[in-house]
């Protein structure tokens, strides 16, 4: 039979344990979240108006590229078929860059 210090001690460390496991799992989820936000804050998106005049192009001439697939773009609104697109920041640099 155990003594009641020794009882409130298991008692104690069983605590620790599950808030040394509660810890890992918060400090797991904070890593998360900072990928996700540090993602957000480096992926720049532009309208098509902004990435035609980026790329000295029409809005119309622009919209053919990306309805070829020779621009990469990103539906705003993927089950409308009147979908407006959104250029990356990136594949305007891409699309500058073969320009040049």
């Amino acid at each position: 039979m155990n003594s009641p210090e020794q009882t409130n001690t298991m008692f104690i460390e069983e605590k620790m344990e599950l808030l040394e496991n509660k810890v890992l799992i918060l400090s797991q989820e904070v890593v998360k979240l900072r990928e996700a936000v540090k993602v957000k804050e480096v992926v720049t998106f532009y309208t098509t108006n902004e990435a035609a005049k980026l790329l000295n192009k029409s809005r119309s001439a622009l919209l053919d590229q990306i309805r070829l697939g020779k621009i990469k773009a990103v539906k705003t609104s993927p089950e409308s078929k009147f979908s407006r697109y959104k250029v990356s920041e990136a594949e305007v640099n891409r699309v500058l860059e073969k320009m040049k």
